[in-house]
């Protein structure tokens, strides 16, 4: 038999875990979800693009990582509409990349100067789109 002292424990763990069910869709947590993402798949991207070597190989390797990212974000649960209008622009930004970065191995394949000055001039504009959509979210997840 439970004394009124257990069911008090009991009531207090069961507020405490529905507490932390709230917390986990917290905007900061789901802002933390996107945010770890994007850092993991920058640090893919940069480790990858690091020293010398075969050129059309990191890009190969980029592309892979990029596809990779695309679906990791995809998976991401966010339910915050913000938040999610920003899932998709990362979707579509990271998917932009990923077909620049293919049609670039494959005119490099082709020696295609003008397919890879295209594709290498989308890749830099993807850049500058990814620099603005990162400070979007750290506007609005550092908002109260």
């Amino acid at each position: 038999m439970y004394s009124s002292r257990h069911l008090f424990a009991f009531t207090a763990i069961a507020v405490t875990l529905g507490s932390l069910a709230v917390g986990c869709d917290s905007k900061v947590s789901q802002c933390n979800k996107l945010v770890k993402v994007t850092n993991e798949a920058t640090t893919e991207l940069q480790a990858a693009s690091k020293g010398g070597g075969d050129q059309i190989g990191k890009m190969k390797q980029m592309t892979g990582i990029l596809e990779k990212n695309i679906q990791v974000f995809q998976a991401v649960e966010v339910k915050d509409e913000k938040l999610k209008g920003f899932q998709q622009r990362f979707v579509a930004l990271y998917t932009k990349t990923r077909d620049a970065s293919r049609t670039l191995v494959d005119a490099a394949g082709r020696k295609d100067i003008k397919a890879m000055q295209a594709s290498l001039k989308s890749m830099q504009s993807s850049s500058g789109e990814e620099t603005t959509l990162i400070s979007e979210i750290n506007g609005y997840c550092q908002a109260k």
